[in-house]
């Protein structure tokens, strides 16, 4: 029985050891704040128990920008804006169905806009390459 329990305290004292060796961190994963601009939310349906309706993330690993609609909202267009107010990228879908999207990252280094236009609301956030 001593030695059941030994072996027990030594296997749970190694797994911080292991645990540590996750290949997939997200260390070049960041938080885009996204606020709301124009509409106020009107749905209370929701994806998620707690939270933004909309959220996304820049992933600089995969060189995408990952944006959930966690309250479905119809026809949504996600758009990335250059510092001199140009579209680099443009992007529509029905959140309803398509409720996860990635966008490409923009290839120039600066500062740029993620906007989100939905028929329920209105979004942006800024983020730096």
């Amino acid at each position: 029985m001593k030695k059941f329990i030994l072996s027990a305290i030594v296997a749970i004292c190694t797994i911080p050891l292991y645990a540590d060796d996750n290949p997939k961190k997200d260390e070049d994963k960041y938080a885009i704040v996204l606020i709301t601009t124009d509409k106020p939310l009107r749905d209370t349906r929701s994806r998620s128990a707690i939270g933004s309706p909309v959220s996304a993330y820049l992933d600089t690993d995969m060189g995408t920008i990952e944006v959930a609609f966690d309250v479905p909202e119809g026809l949504a267009t996600a758009s990335i804006v250059n510092a001199f107010g140009q579209t680099v990228y443009q992007y529509t879908c029905n959140s309803e169905i398509e409720w996860l999207i990635y966008l490409p990252l923009p290839a120039d280094e600066g500062c740029y806009t993620l906007k989100i236009v939905t028929s329920e609301a209105e979004y942006e956030g800024s983020f730096t390459l």
